[in-house]
């Protein structure tokens, strides 16, 4: 019965060391499973992080190119509005010479009218005067 109680000892010494082992050996596959799902996240991190990477640049690269065609229509119309501008100003200042010289031919005709009136008027008064003196 000692010999019984003694290995009973004895096969719990041997339970707690084996326990312990396999709690060691457990927590180093936990952590190298941690390890491994660690490395696994960094590297998805970085493949992530290139791609993020690569579409910025595209973005950026898009966007470089838009201002650019913005930029040419921009200047395509500024020339356009300057060509009509210069245009429309041509022809406001052609209408406003046309439209001076007959205002200064018809105030021509009025002071040549003026004249002529004022000239019938002398000589209806000179008829009126000769005939009243006789």
């Amino acid at each position: 019965m000692l010999l019984d109680i003694y290995h009973m000892h004895f096969y719990k010494s041997i339970l707690k060391v084996l326990k312990q082992k396999l709690s060691i050996l457990l927590l180093k596959e936990v952590n190298r499973r941690i390890d491994a799902l660690y490395d696994l996240v960094g590297k998805n991190y970085e493949a992530l992080n290139s791609r993020i990477n690569a579409l910025s640049d595209e973005l950026s690269r898009k966007i470089e190119e838009t201002i650019k065609r913005v930029d040419a229509i921009n200047d395509s119309l500024s020339k356009r509005i300057d060509a009509l501008n210069e245009a429309l100003t041509n022809r406001i200042n052609a209408i406003n010479d046309t439209l001076s010289r007959r205002i200064d031919e018809t105030n021509k005709r009025i002071d040549t009218l003026y004249n002529l009136l004022g000239k019938t008027y002398e000589t209806l008064i000179k008829q009126e005067t000769t005939t009243h003196s006789k």
